[in-house]
């Protein structure tokens, strides 16, 4: 039986008020190796005031999860900065959750398919421009394909 715990979704505005305004201002302005350490940091008190999972989506997303353990995902691509994406990641993540996937390994799968569509896309020239619904289909033909492996 996978585990059902509360799922947050938080409006800009709450994830705001959970991270100190300044912390995004430090952020922007530290070199890569310091900015990770910075959003692990921020990331583990945000799942701990909050009691949940947490992805801060970026260049190197974070993932961190209920027991505490950060990872880093390195697939996906500037071009994926569009209207939607966010939609679309939220939407991959309770989709694994209601097939049965524990809720970790549903927000790890699917940060990392999320990012590996936007690549494929890229790939395929798709580096500007790129749609949620081009990323959605995109998403759904890698996860055929590593099924059948």
């Amino acid at each position: 039986t996978p585990s059902t715990p509360d799922t947050k979704d938080l409006t800009t505005d709450e994830a705001r008020s959970a991270i100190e305004r300044d912390w995004l201002h430090q952020a922007a302005n530290q070199p890569t190796q310091e900015r990770i350490t910075s959003e692990i940091r921020w990331a583990r008190q945000l799942a701990e005031r909050l009691q949940c999972s947490v992805v801060l989506k970026g260049a190197n997303t974070v993932c961190l999860t209920r027991n505490g353990h950060a990872y880093l995902n390195h697939s996906g691509n500037p071009g994926m900065s569009a209207p939607g994406m966010g939609d679309v990641l939220t939407g991959m993540v309770a989709a694994f959750i209601a097939q049965g996937l524990d809720t970790d390994d549903a927000m790890l799968l699917a940060v990392y398919l999320h990012g590996a569509a936007g690549d494929a896309l890229a790939s395929r020239g798709i580096a500007v421009g790129m749609t949620a619904g081009e990323l959605t289909d995109q998403a759904r033909i890698l996860l055929n394909r590593w099924r059948k492996r």
